[in-house]
């Protein structure tokens, strides 16, 4: 389920040493990153609602019944939504770009402006999620450079 590269790039100004960074080494540098927040994608859109806001989190990955990775949905779409008993899966996307550790920050970005998406979820070769990277994240650590 990985995305394709795009041979285009979106990238923050004065962002000449992002294609060796790593996304293993920016998540480490991350202070205040919050563990991905992981939900059925069965549950009632407003309990996920709820978990979000209650986690202090801004997007939920949401897993079928065995673990299985089927899409994100974000605490501004949950708001958007006209019934909060539908499950969650109905508003989620599922063109959520996949990276391993090893990536390079270019890639993710590209990876995110082809997926029309603002975070990439990292991911152990395995298919173990290690977290979620959102543009903010990515733009927020060129600006501190």
């Amino acid at each position: 389920m990985r995305s394709p590269s795009a041979s285009f790039a979106i990238l923050p100004s004065g962002s000449q040493d992002l294609p060796t960074l790593r996304l293993r080494t920016l998540r480490r540098e991350l202070v205040g990153v919050l563990p991905p927040i992981v939900l059925d994608a069965r549950a009632p859109l407003i309990e996920v609602e709820r978990a979000l806001i209650d986690a202090g989190g801004g997007l939920a990955i949401l897993v079928d019944a065995s673990g299985v990775f089927q899409g994100t949905v974000s605490l501004a779409e949950l708001r958007a939504a006209d019934d909060g008993r539908a499950a969650a899966a109905t508003r989620m996307s599922s063109r959520v770009p996949m990276m391993e550790p090893e990536s390079e920050v270019e890639g993710a970005m590209r990876a995110m402006g082809h997926a029309g998406v603002e975070h990439v979820l990292v991911v152990a070769a395995d298919g173990a999620l290690l977290g979620v990277l959102s543009r903010r994240d990515l733009e927020r650590r060129a600006a501190r450079r």
